[in-house]
């Protein structure tokens, strides 16, 4: 009998399609051996394909190993109490121990003691729905260490199928929120008021010196119609609205009712081509305004100064020609008299009492 090991797939084929074709001896014995070749081949073909697909199987188990443990983000599962049932390599590294340290342990057990509160609620509000929950915490993998992650979470059965779980993706947000915090920065160090809105025109996110304009903490700015805070109207500014509906840039200037004056630029911006947001950027012209109001009353102040000083500058004038008329008449009776003329007008003496423009 052949050694049907060595033989290739198609050998196999062959030799089952020869034992087809032959006919079974009428000999029980040859008859039971030829039955028993046939069987022998059909078998070791369906070992051959049970093989190849517990090879085919071990290849995407190791596959999907690979991809779970290399994962860019860290991949767990939590039972009920927040232990760690299981962890992939990424998820290890964030939490800066060693896998096999990690698994069993209380994910609490990395968590900053202030968030800590935060991820048992998170695991419970998983637990209770279907749909995918998220938390944002901050770890302490070390000494004077900190991380911030999101966890996003959503509930499973366990593996033996009674037991739900959190299957949870733990993303890494250090970055991100140095990011943030620097932007931050940068948004709260303008001395000018600035605050985005919604379509609503509800207020998601106001600088500190919007906060002193309106009186208001910025967090407790959040989710207001920004018109209500300033400039304390009843509809969204017409630049702002023209802004929102045309997709522009607009420029306006507003007066507060305590008599203040602002300058607002407003700039329509769309979240990937979606949400539509506004910046508004608000400069205050209430001094601005105060002294071009002063520069103007001290303008018209000295028109009217400078023609009281020609009025003045007139008459003084006038009276001049008049004494050196009644100089000359003098000087003219002295010398009919035959005096000396009192008074030396220069050239003056040589022009008639009178002549010119006839005051006298």
């Amino acid at each position: 009998m052949t050694d049907l090991r060595t033989l290739t797939d198609e050998g196999l084929t062959r030799r089952l399609a020869e034992l087809d074709r032959s006919q079974s001896p009428k000999d029980d014995a040859r008859a039971l051996l030829h039955d028993l070749e046939v069987h022998q081949v059909e078998l070791e073909m369906q070992n051959r394909e049970l093989r190849e697909a517990q090879q085919a199987l071990e290849q995407t188990r190791d596959r999907y190993t690979e991809l779970y443990d290399q994962a860019p983000v860290g991949y767990l599962t939590l039972d009920s109490s927040g232990l760690i049932v299981q962890i992939n390599l990424t998820g290890a590294r964030l939490l800066s121990t060693e896998r096999t340290r990690v698994e069993g342990r209380s994910l609490a057990r990395w968590v900053d003691p202030v968030d800590q509160g935060r991820l048992r609620v998170h695991v419970r509000e998983t637990l209770a729905t279907t749909e995918v929950t998220r938390v944002d915490l901050r770890l302490q993998p070390g000494p004077g260490r900190v991380a911030e992650i999101r966890l996003e979470s959503q509930r499973q059965a366990e593996l033996d199928g009674t037991r739900p779980c959190c299957h949870s993706a733990m993303i890494d947000i250090s970055e991100r929120r140095r990011a943030e915090r620097q932007w931050q920065d940068t948004f709260d160090a303008s001395p000018d008021p600035i605050f985005i809105h919604d379509e609503a025109f509800r207020i998601v996110r106001a600088n500190q010196a919007y906060g002193t304009l309106v009186g208001l903490a910025p967090e407790a700015i959040l989710g207001h119609r920004y018109f209500e805070l300033f400039p304390k109207g009843a509809a969204p500014t017409p630049g702002c609205a023209l802004g929102m509906a045309q997709e522009v840039g607009q420029v306006e200037e507003l007066t507060t009712p305590d008599g203040r004056y602002f300058r607002q630029r407003s700039y329509p911006l769309k979240d990937h081509g979606q949400e539509r947001h506004s910046v508004h950027v608000l400069q205050e012209l209430t001094g601005l305004r105060q002294t071009e109001a002063a520069l103007r009353r001290q303008a018209g102040e000295l028109v009217q100064r400078n023609e009281e000083l020609e009025r003045f500058n007139q008459l003084m004038v006038g009276r001049e020609m008049v004494m050196i008329e009644l100089k000359q008449r003098v000087n003219e009776l002295s010398r009919e008299l035959g005096r000396a003329p009192p008074f030396s007008l220069g050239f003056l003496d040589t022009l008639e009492p009178g002549r010119g423009d006839g005051s006298l």
